[in-house]
């Protein structure tokens, strides 16, 4: 039976945030400082994913919503503006540290890929923002927290004060979108669909150990 979409938009979050849950309780536990070398590759993979997944979605996301959604627009716009500083702040910490803060000197991994596809693939508003903004900026504030606790003073703060704070927003705007476009019982079937896709990959970014996790939500919803 369809829900309120309303009702139902915050119900995906609130799913999100149970996923989020999982990950801190089974990912993010080790706070151990990292290395800098391991830094490094961490910023770097942080910049790629804020590019190609924050800039770039939302950039098509932005096209499909049509005209008369002016609050979306400008909504969505701000957010992908926010998403290119995220790089761009990145870009400039690894400069400092020494590093090349090129994109085109970063060699995704294959993870970083297959979340790039798994977010920028679909053909509607409303699946970007369930993969985007519901449940992929939701898990990243999670991860995110632990980044700031185990990487440099000097990159903590970058990433408190230019990155983190921008989030809860972002998690805003996918929430109006599903409130204006998940109206039907087969559009908010596709939504969980997407969350549990997202999430799954989230988990597979962090090896095949870590589809535990993917197992225990599932179990949970069940």
């Amino acid at each position: 039976m369809v829900m309120d979409s309303a009702d139902f938009a915050k119900k995906m979050i609130q799913r999100a945030e149970e996923f989020a849950a999982i990950m801190q309780d089974n990912v993010y536990q080790d706070r151990t400082p990292l290395s800098e070398e391991r830094t490094l590759g961490l910023l770097k993979s942080q910049m790629y994913r804020e590019y190609y997944l924050g800039v770039l979605p939302p950039s098509k996301q932005l096209i499909m919503i049509p005209d008369s959604e002016v609050e979306l627009k400008v909504l969505i716009t701000r957010q992908l503006c926010e998403e290119f500083l995220h790089y761009r702040v990145l870009s400039e910490r690894l400069e400092e540290m020494g590093a090349n803060g090129s994109l085109s000197a970063y060699e995704p991994l294959p993870q970083d890929l297959d979340m790039y596809r798994l977010t920028f693939e679909y053909q509607t508003p409303w699946e970007i923002a369930a993969s985007l903004q519901v449940f992929g900026e939701t898990i990243l504030i999670t991860s995110q927290k632990w980044m700031i606790d185990v990487v440099d003073e000097r990159s903590a703060k970058i990433m408190q004060d230019e990155i983190l704070v921008h989030e809860g927003t972002h998690i805003r705007n996918g929430r109006l979108v599903l409130e204006r476009y998940a109206t039907t019982e087969d559009i908010q079937r596709r939504v969980e669909e997407i969350g549990d896709i997202k999430y799954q990959q989230i988990c597979k970014s962090y090896g095949l150990s870590m589809l535990k996790t993917f197992d225990m939500a599932a179990g949970q919803k069940a």
